[in-house]
């Protein structure tokens, strides 16, 4: 601030620029009395110019101490630039300003003064708090939020180097933000990814570069493969969008990372599972057809045979020949019925899964000699019909697993339905066998058709098995609490 003497200051000419100046001026004598004031000063704080003047300084600070602290550091230094200081208006509000002050001498060789600039800091400030809880809540939610954030600029060779990782790129990929920070954004991932992640940017660049201008909102979505700390990778989906410079180019780009590893392997598994429905299909396919040319096409084709024989016989012989062609009818309807509930029991539509159990325990005896014994819980009621079919579904290929396998002439299966849970248990004593290898081999179809059915419907199977020692075969499923059976009485 310029120093101003006291004649220059009683200049009319001066003076009339001191006090139209819109910036706050004050003048005050070493002792605190306020000499001058010019009308940015009054506007400041609702006194009239000629009020302030007799004033003391004290009486204008909200705090009086904060003038002596003042006055001691303008003294000590000899001039203050920009020094925070609240004052007071007439009505008691406390005003936030900048003070810019110098000293001068005063009207006698023996006074000093000093001339204080003042400016109104309360807008100022208040967007500087405005922009400090901005950075915090930003910070709180960087650092906080389970997905990872991240910026990144470019260099000539199109390394992407990492200018900001937020804490939370740690739930990603195990690597902390300081452990990330030397590497560039393509090492972190693997090269095929790397390569994805740049022609996917190359892309979204060359769709910029013909557009009519920057779009602020142009963003894109890249699944990408990352390295782990512990050695091995993690699936990240990356949302992404560029950074950019004043005039709106591309500089850089910035990003959200979400670890969707696990959501890849449920895919995975999805599709493996598609897989083996469409293989269990064509499989069931293959044995229909076998079943529908080895035993109902050679029926029919004998029936034919039998019927060409009637057709040159004498009337006198044709009796014999009916009979067996009636009976070749017979075996042929037999055999289409037994394919037909093998296929889909009518009964497990019509009155549900228990009956159908107890229809089929009958003719699995009739058929293999092995009795079942049979207890439920909760059972007499109706169930969704995939859950009825999968237990249904489940329970037979188990019983044809022991007719084939187990060598015994007695199994038992239980179904209970308890709170949340519909528990299926088929235990023999037979022969018993190594699920986990079976499993891995690929050799049982059926086991694996049994654990993907429990899975469809949220459920689980488990087979435990010993040599010499039997078989037990469990499998869960969850049931809402609507389907909850109420009668815990146990029947056969």
């Amino acid at each position: 601030m310029a120093r101003i003497s006291k004649p220059v200051r009683d200049n009319g000419r001066y003076r009339s620029l001191f006090e139209e100046c819109p910036v706050p001026v004050l003048v005050v004598q070493s002792s605190g009395t306020v000499a001058a004031a010019n009308n940015g000063m009054s506007d400041l704080l609702g006194y009239e110019c000629q009020e302030l003047v007799g004033m003391h300084a004290r009486d204008i600070c909200a705090e009086p101490a904060d003038w002596d602290k003042f006055q001691g550091a303008l003294e000590k230094e000899g001039y203050l630039r920009a020094h925070e200081m609240r004052l007071c208006d007439r009505e008691g509000v406390g005003i936030d300003c900048l003070v810019t002050a110098s000293i001068v001498q005063g009207g006698h060789a023996a006074t000093k003064e000093y001339e204080c600039a003042v400016w109104d800091f309360r807008e100022y400030k208040r967007t500087l708090e405005n922009l400090q809880e901005s950075e915090r809540l930003y910070r709180l939610l960087s650092e906080n939020v389970t997905d990872g954030l991240w910026t990144s600029y470019w260099d000539s060779d199109w390394n992407m180097h990492i200018t900001y990782l937020s804490d939370s790129i740690k739930n990603v990929i195990g690597f902390s933000s300081e452990e990330t920070q030397p590497k560039s954004l393509w090492e972190m991932m693997t090269p095929a990814s790397a390569e994805r992640g740049t022609r996917a940017y190359l892309e979204q660049l060359a769709l910029e570069e013909k557009g009519e201008g920057a779009d602020p909102c142009r963003s894109w979505t890249t699944e990408l493969e990352m390295y782990y700390k512990n050695g091995g990778t993690v699936w990240a989906e990356a949302r992404t969008t560029f950074l950019r410079d004043d005039s709106g180019r591309p500089v850089g780009i910035m990003g959200v990372t979400r670890d969707i590893t696990q959501r890849k392997r449920t895919e995975d598994t999805l599709r493996a599972l598609s897989s083996r429905l469409v293989e269990v299909q064509e499989e069931e396919r293959r044995r229909i057809a076998r079943e529908l040319h080895d035993q109902i096409g050679q029926a029919l084709t004998g029936l034919k045979l039998s019927l060409e024989v009637i057709a040159t016989q004498p009337v006198h012989g044709v009796a014999p020949r009916v009979s067996e062609a009636l009976a070749s009818i017979n075996d042929i309807m037999d055999r289409v019925r037994d394919l037909s509930l093998e296929l889909r029991p009518p009964m497990l539509d019509d009155l549900g899964l228990m009956p159908t159990l107890m229809r089929h325990f009958e003719r699995y005896k009739g058929q293999t000699g092995i009795r079942v014994d049979f207890k439920q819980k909760g059972l007499q009621r109706r169930f969704p019909p995939e859950l009825e079919t999968a237990v249904f579904r489940i329970v037979q290929e188990s019983l044809t697993n022991v007719a084939r396998h187990a060598d015994v002439d007695r199994v038992s299966v239980r179904v209970v339905v308890s709170p949340g849970v519909l528990d299926v248990q088929i235990e023999d004593k037979g022969k018993g066998f190594d699920p986990r290898s079976t499993l891995i081999s690929g050799k049982s179809s059926g086991l694996a058709g049994m654990r993907e059915r429990a899975a469809l419907l949220g459920g689980q199977l488990e087979v435990h098995s010993t040599l010499s020692r039997g078989t037990r075969l469990e499998a869960k499923f969850p049931l809402a609490p609507l389907q909850e059976e109420k009668d815990n009485s146990w029947a056969l």
